[in-house]
């Protein structure tokens, strides 16, 4: 998503001096944490040219250059501006202008502002819906990346990172990847993932299932795609010592929990049939299909 930040949002969330706001910094926390553009127009750069105070003005204009400004926003012409009926009597008038314009013109998702004049206006151009106030932000990337968490006797859901491969239930899969488990490993920590563990009385591990969210997956070596939003199981190894007591069960009700949950379309996995058949056997209970090789 392209977020666009009013100048009265940028200001106060630069300013070292004064305590930040809570909806303000889980705005930004949130927007970090999935990837999401956060973008200054060009035209609030002329707001804070303005500033007289010369040593703030130059704070501002210093700390600007962090932030990606919207590449070539379209122009608020005059007989635009007659026909939407904006006034632009004053330069914050022209400023506001070209900020709602490029909102209009889809150059940006939405706009987050506290002026309350941009917001009337937003009535004005019907763009209610994609002009919000700083804890409206926050509370639509709380809800668009809520996770509803699964819960299950004796597994734990934990991120990859916590774990430790040097345990000895990590050799067989340590053998299946050699020798690139290292770097798949390192992968899936860098990357976020998270597991659904079982552990013994000791936190030993004896069970493993690493899962991921994707979009629209290729998920064969012919380019086949699922539609929509999926679960990608990437890893499902349950250890000898745990095996009869329906731990392999016990993932794949917490995959379908997840994906209820969490509006997923599909969950799928790969495998090798010669190798894993007692897998492919039980999956195939639980109503997966073969896709595509």
């Amino acid at each position: 998503m392209r977020i666009l930040l009013d100048t009265n949002i940028f200001i106060p969330l630069e300013d070292s001096s004064n305590l930040l706001d809570e909806g303000l910094a889980n705005l930004v926390q949130k927007a970090s944490q999935h990837a999401h553009n956060l973008l200054v127009h060009p035209a609030s750069i002329e707001d804070i040219e303005r500033d007289k105070n010369l040593q703030r003005r130059g704070v501002s204009l210093s700390r600007l250059s962090k932030y990606q400004l919207l590449e070539d926003p379209p122009d608020f012409c005059l007989e635009e501006q007659e026909r939407l009926g904006l006034k632009q009597q004053k330069d914050n008038d022209r400023v506001d202008n070209l900020i709602l314009y490029a909102l209009l013109r889809d150059a940006v998702d939405i706009l987050v502002t506290e002026d309350r004049g941009l917001h009337r206006k937003a009535i004005q151009l019907e763009l209610t819906d994609r002009v919000h106030y700083i804890q409206q932000t926050a509370e639509l990337l709380r809800k668009l990346h809520s996770k509803e968490p699964v819960y299950l006797p004796s597994i734990k859901d934990v991120p990859t990172h916590s774990l430790d491969i040097k345990d000895t239930f990590f050799e067989s899969l340590r053998a299946d990847y050699h020798p690139e488990f290292e770097l798949w490993f390192a992968k899936c920590c860098r990357e976020g993932r998270k597991a659904w563990i079982y552990f013994d009385r000791e936190d030993h591990p004896h069970a493993i299932c690493i899962y991921k969210e994707e979009e629209q997956p290729v998920v064969s070596n012919d380019n086949r795609v699922l539609l929509g939003r999926a679960l990608k199981l990437c890893t499902f190894k349950v250890g000898e010592a745990v095996r009869g007591r329906k731990i392999g069960e016990l993932f794949l009700k917490a995959a379908f929990q997840y994906a209820s949950n969490n509006g997923l379309e599909s969950i799928y996995l790969t495998m090798k049939p010669e190798k894993q058949g007692h897998l492919q056997d039980m999956v195939e209970e639980f109503g997966f299909r073969f896709y595509s090789e």
